[in-house]
């Protein structure tokens, strides 16, 4: 196989599978990526949330054994807290994570018994994600996550980026210096470049830190085409600029902020809300497995039209 040698080809992980496909390029046309030992202990739910214990809040959660998680357990827990959410060691766009109110809901899960699970109380909460990039940190606007319960499970189905901007002035500075404390210490771990994290925050606007996506994540695009329609650049550029420890070329930040708009998720041609869509999306931004086919774009907030996971925020 042969290609232009002046190609550079941007390897996400150092996993072995990757070096393997990867083992008929020149290593000078190779930019390392991550390593895979990091992106394995930021995609561990416990590890990670174990780690900014008592620097960030977050929710009272429990872990258990697969095996530990069985029918007399479960009842006990559901008496005690009425409705609780179960998610694995590492979830994305809502794999393993279910909402449990009666016992049949539990029954209908796969429980792996070597596979480690926390479980919390549910909770009314508004979802909210940010995601940052490079050495020197950049805070890009904030969305709130459309989530919706489907079946048991809360699978992401979008973002709105217009929604956060009624949040007022001490909620936003509360997001945004947790997410420059765990950016920081992250960074400090040896992550470089795009990651995603993700808050939850309760009807008293209380900020409680749940996850961490050292990846790009399906809002991603959204702020990427932002970017690039302001700048020239787009979010994959400053990926590899933070990879190679290269400063970013100046921008005004300002522009950035003024992100607005939602996109959601659709997966079948009639999906839709109640409001019209601006355009739509369905050049490849997803894999061949995903479940969605393309995307809506909207240019209002659409959050409260449709029964996404939300509450009131006092």
């Amino acid at each position: 196989m042969s290609f232009d040698p002046t190609i550079k080809f941007l390897i996400f992980n150092d996993k072995e599978r990757t070096k393997q496909i990867c083992s008929f390029i020149n290593k000078e046309n190779i930019i390392p990526g991550n390593s895979f030992k990091v992106l394995e202990y930021l995609n561990n739910k416990e590890k990670i949330r174990t780690k900014f214990q008592g620097i960030i809040p977050m929710l009272d959660y429990n872990w258990k054994n697969g095996y530990e998680l069985d029918t007399p357990f479960i009842n006990n827990v559901l008496k005690q807290k009425g409705k609780i959410v179960v998610q694995g060691e590492v979830v994305a766009g809502g794999n393993n994570t279910y909402l449990i109110q009666k016992i049949e809901d539990f029954n209908k899960i796969e429980i792996l018994n070597n596979t480690r699970y926390c479980f919390s109380e549910y909770k009314p909460i508004t979802p909210i994600n940010i995601t940052v990039v490079g050495k020197d940190i950049i805070l890009f606007p904030m969305s709130v996550q459309l989530i919706k319960n489907e079946n048991g499970r809360f699978i992401y189905k979008g973002a709105d980026f217009t929604y956060p901007k009624h949040f007022d002035s001490r909620l936003k500075k509360c997001i945004r210096e947790y997410s420059l404390t765990i950016a920081n210490k992250v960074k400090d771990m040896g992550y470089r470049g795009i990651l995603g994290i993700d808050f939850i925050v309760d009807s008293q606007q209380n900020v409680y830190f749940m996850e961490l996506n050292p990846r790009f994540q399906a809002s991603s695009f959204y702020l990427s085409r932002r970017l690039e329609s302001l700048t020239g650049f787009n979010l994959a550029f400053l990926h590899y600029l933070s990879l190679i420890n290269e400063r970013f070329p100046k921008f005004n930040l300002k522009l950035i902020d003024e992100v607005q708009g939602s996109f959601l998720n659709c997966n079948s041609e009639t999906e839709s809300i109640a409001i019209p869509h601006d355009s739509e999306i369905r050049n490849g931004y997803f894999p061949q497995l995903k479940a969605s086919i393309y995307r809506k774009l909207y240019n209002a907030s659409i959050v409260k039209v449709d029964n996404f996971e939300k509450t009131e925020i006092n």
